[in-house]
């Protein structure tokens, strides 16, 4: 049960960090903060308008 309200809190934050700042930065922080992880490629990052 613990993990599961963790999970819903960063996937929150993921979510304002979005609104906040935009798409392209919030996956740059994303691929920092967790850069073993394959959530999406560079070439993603590409398709996404500044």
């Amino acid at each position: 049960m613990r993990r599961q309200g963790g999970v819903i809190l960063v996937a929150h934050v993921i979510e304002l960090l979005h609104t906040f700042i935009g798409e392209r930065l919030t996956l740059q922080l994303i691929k920092e903060a967790w850069p073993d992880q394959a959530i999406f490629d560079d070439d993603d990052l590409k398709d996404i308008q500044p």
